[in-house]
């Protein structure tokens, strides 16, 4: 509302007049009493700032020091439970760079292994926010990275002696076996300067010494962490620098001049109030002040005091409190012990002149006696008269004040007939229009995402454990489904953010437009919504609302004139299981979803306990498969290819297997797509190609009859678009001097097509070495024909499941001859995967298909086995020779 004009009577005009005589009359009694107790005051208030700054000090350091320790435990027991994987050294960057990103007081923050690997992240380099920092085993050096918004490595900073063994915290935490404060130690200067992100940055920890800015000292929170053996793993630390203690100190109002310092028992300076250094270089080492050797004269005087009082520093058990004359001026002195359970004895010292008071109640004392020469006579009735007008609308604004704070918004303040008060209970009502209409939009942007205007994963989780607490044995069933659009990175690299957006909106939308109104829909962030479905009668109600979603979705979007497609991939949990927490609700839906995506994407997957068994076991799936290379668990096999015309052997398909120490035989379908989400597939599918170029140059050379045997390597899509592909490959042949004629590399038609400008430039380049190309399971893919033509394939293989059915009635001969008519024009040649009955290799014969494999001619054999039999001479072997022929 606009102010109104004001024409009353100023609250000045009213008061001062009135009043005058009240307060004079009043402040010479007050004189009288002052002048007569001030040396009480005096001591009052000197113990009452001391204890209010003690407080503030105890209060800081537990505040300051407890946050580095519950960090340590808490690191401690993720890598003992095994929620963090030491082995996986990126991902541990990531968990330390979201603490240090979280907790700008920890200056840095890691893990060292007793092999002298170091991984961590701090904010020790100025200037550069979180960063990270490696030291890899055996080499006594550390590196130095800068991070990314979602803490990877982005660009390397420096590379410096270093050698985290030795350091005092590591030895400090070894030598404790639990969780205990290190000594506090000095790191050397570090610095840089060079060019990061386009900017010139020249930062610095620290200056020199003769400029008063001292160097990174710290005292670290560490812990050691064993194996399930009891064994040493490594270290945990968890860095504070002491400067965050003389930064608070200084920040304290300790009178006029008074100060405070801390001391360990040793008499060394821990933290500071004063603006003299607490540290010094002496022949090149940086050591800590004494009380005995400080700068700051009034230390060295407290020192000794306190050495005078009580002989030694380690006597002060109980807090202390005692006064002493320094330049003329007597000192007021407070000592306190300051321990915890974790190894720190340290005393805090507060030091307050008592000048600091007097002068103030001596300069009061004289303006009162002044002033009560005035104020003889007091105006009581006429303060009574006006008391009136001004206290009731102060205390109907100290009501609505109350009322305001307990989230009573609609308050208003009566008018008042004094100007100033009228004034101020106007600006009240204002201002209580205004909070009550920011709250509003705080409250909104508090439980809604700020794109789409759903509701936020906190107000979601709420709903949902209320619709959770209010569930009855007799109340109608609700669903839990967690959506995640298939392909959307896709569009949003490949037009952008903007772009991306409008389609999450345009999705909201059409989601929005699936549900009752009384259904709940949030967006938990990127491309994942979540919906709570309630009042549902049985299980058929969630699969049709899926199932609706899902047709809703699948329609195409306009983009601001691009036309896109996208699929959503649903995971549904039911309330049937008991869950009595939301998070549990998601975490079953997550899998279900996970499951969903699994199965091809652009489906819906009703969750249900074998989800979770299987979650479970392939989580440890994964962490066995991370360690497989390195135990040699992993071997090649190899498949024979033969000539359809002359069974002659012509060359091998190299194949993954993986002999798990405890399930066996796992199948390439259980592990290869881990690998491929993990990224593992990129040291697998390098492995493989190694070892199999290397065998089959062997061969060569030890059987000259079988010189021309070529090799089919599987390659992963991700290996393709690795921006060094072409070096790896290159690397591969000339590490195992095979002859890039006799390789060749598979991959799947959905490899082809979803990057196929990346994969034509590649592709081409590998033909100009002399590699050629397949593409494998063809049939099973997009099925479009136009790439065989923009592309240099050179080999077709027709999937198993087309091979499976010639001998069935149909049209799958005919299928299978088109595809091998339709190569033969464009001068590719066919390959018959999964050939298993001499039924369907005639068949083969007959339609000119060039080439076979599968199980007539012999199952996927280790290298020891192949061996014997080119040794047998299998050069024009039958298929009865191959083992398991006709299996």
């Amino acid at each position: 509302m606009p102010p109104r004009p004001y024409s009353k009577l100023s609250l000045q005009m009213i008061l001062v007049v009135p009043f005058a005589l009240q307060i004079f009359g009043t402040v010479g009694v007050v004189a009288f009493l002052s002048f007569r107790n001030g040396q009480q005051t005096v001591h009052d208030l000197s113990e009452q700032l001391i204890l209010k700054t003690q407080q503030q000090v105890d209060a800081h350091l537990s505040d300051l020091l407890n946050l580095p320790l519950q960090i340590a435990q808490m690191n401690q027991q993720a890598i003992e439970r095994g929620d963090l994987d030491i082995q996986d050294q990126r991902a541990s960057e990531r968990y330390f760079w979201r603490q240090a990103q979280a907790f700008e007081q920890l200056t840095y923050v890691g893990y060292a292994l007793t092999d002298g690997r170091e991984v961590g992240a701090g904010r020790w380099l100025a200037g550069l926010g979180v960063t990270l920092y490696e030291n890899l085993p055996g080499d006594n050096s550390a590196s130095d990275y800068l991070a990314d918004s979602e803490g990877n490595r982005t660009q390397k900073i420096q590379t410096y002696d270093y050698d985290v063994l030795g350091e005092d915290w590591y030895q400090d935490a070894v030598a404790a076996g639990s969780l205990k404060w290190t000594r506090i130690y000095a790191a050397e200067n570090l610095s840089i300067e060079q060019t990061v992100l386009g900017q010139s940055l020249a930062a610095k920890q620290t200056v020199d010494l003769e400029t008063g800015v001292t160097d990174y000292v710290a005292i670290a929170a560490a812990a050691p962490f064993y194996d399930r053996n009891n064994q040493l793993l490594g270290a945990i630390c968890v860095d504070l620098l002491l400067a965050d203690i003389s930064t608070f100190l200084r920040s304290l109002q300790v009178s006029q001049s008074g100060e405070v310092f801390i001391f360990d028992r040793e008499g060394l300076l821990v933290g500071s109030s004063s603006p003299e250094p607490i540290l010094h270089r002496t022949n090149g080492e940086v050591q800590r002040f004494g009380w005995f050797d400080s700068p700051d004269p009034l230390i060295q005087s407290v020192g000794q005091q306190l050495i005078a009082e009580f002989h030694t520093l380690q006597a002060i058990e109980i807090p202390q409190q005692f006064s002493f004359r320094w330049n003329g001026e007597r000192q007021l002195v407070k000592v306190s012990p300051w321990q915890d359970d974790y190894g720190l004895d340290w005393l805090v010292v507060i030091v307050v002149p008592q000048s600091d008071f007097m002068a103030q109640i001596n300069a009061n004392t004289r303006t009162t006696i002044l002033l009560s020469l005035l104020a003889l006579s007091v105006a009581v009735g006429m303060g009574l008269l006006t008391a009136r007008w001004f206290t009731y609308p102060i205390l109907s604004m100290v009501g609505a004040a109350d009322a305001l704070s307990l989230g009573h918004w609609n308050q208003q303040v009566p008018d008042s007939h004094v100007n100033e008060l009228d004034r101020l209970s106007d600006a009240f009502n204002r201002m209580a229009v205004q909070l009550h209409d920011s709250f509003t939009k705080l409250e909104y942007i508090a439980n809604h995402d700020s794109l789409t205007g759903l509701l936020n994963r906190r107000t979601f989780c709420l709903k949902l454990q209320t619709a959770i607490a209010e569930q009855t044995p007799t109340s109608s069933s609700f669903a839990v489904f967690f959506l995640d659009l298939d392909y959307f990175k896709l569009i949003n690299d490949s037009y952008g953010h903007v772009v991306g957006d409008q389609l999450l909106l345009a999705v909201a939308e059409r989601l929005q437009a699936c549900l009752h109104p009384t259904d709940v829909l949030a967006r938990f962030g990127g491309d994942e919504f979540v919906v709570l479905v309630q009042n549902m009668s049985h299980r058929g109600d969630a699969v049709r609302i899926a199932q609706r979603m899902l047709d809703q979705i699948q329609h195409p979007f306009d983009l601001g004139g691009r036309e896109a497609f996208v699929s959503v991939s649903i995971g549904i949990v039911l309330n049937q299981d008991g869950k009595a927490q939301a998070e549990d609700f998601l975490r079953d839906a997550d899998i279900a979803l996970y499951q969903a995506k699994a199965s091809g994407k652009a489906r819906y997957a009703v969750f249900d306990a074998t989800m979770f068994t299987n979650t479970v076991e392939r989580l440890q799936l994964e962490t066995d498969l991370r360690r497989a290379l390195e135990r040699e668990e992993l071997q090649v096999y190899y498949q024979p290819i033969v000539s359809t015309a002359t069974q002659q052997l012509i060359g091998f398909e190299a194949l993954a297997r993986w002999h798990h120490p405890s399930q066996g035989m796992i199948s390439p379908a259980r592990f290869i797509p881990i690998a491929e989400e993990t990224g593992l597939i990129h040291l697998l599918g390098w492995w493989v190609m190694r070892q199999a170029c290397q065998q089959i140059y062997q061969w060569q050379q030890q059987f000259p009859e079988y010189a021309s045997l070529s090799l089919s390597v599987n390659l992963s899509t991700q290996q393709l678009l690795q921006s060094d592909f072409l070096h790896q490959v290159e690397q591969v042949l000339q590490a195992t001097s095979l002859n890039p004629a006799h390789l060749n590399l598979e991959i799947t038609e959905s490899g082809f097509i979803a990057h196929e400008d990346i994969t034509r430039e590649k592709l081409h380049q590998l033909e100009h070495i002399g590699i050629r190309m397949s593409i494998d399971d063809f049939g099973t893919g997009y099925s479009s024909l136009s790439y065989l033509y923009r592309l240099p394939v050179h080999t077709l293989k027709i999937d198993r499941s087309f091979i499976k059915r010639l001998d069935l009635p149909g049209k799958n001969f005919e299928i299978v001859e088109a595809i091998v008519v339709l190569a033969h024009k464009l001068g590719i040649k066919i390959v018959a995967e999964g050939v298993e009955t001499v039924t369907q290799l005639n068949q083969l014969q007959a339609i000119g298909c060039e080439y076979a494999q599968g199980y007539l001619f012999s199952k996927p054999l280790p290298a020891h086995q192949i061996r014997q039999l080119l040794h047998c001479g299998l050069a024009a072997s039958s298929v009865a020779r191959f083992p398991n022929a006709g299996a």
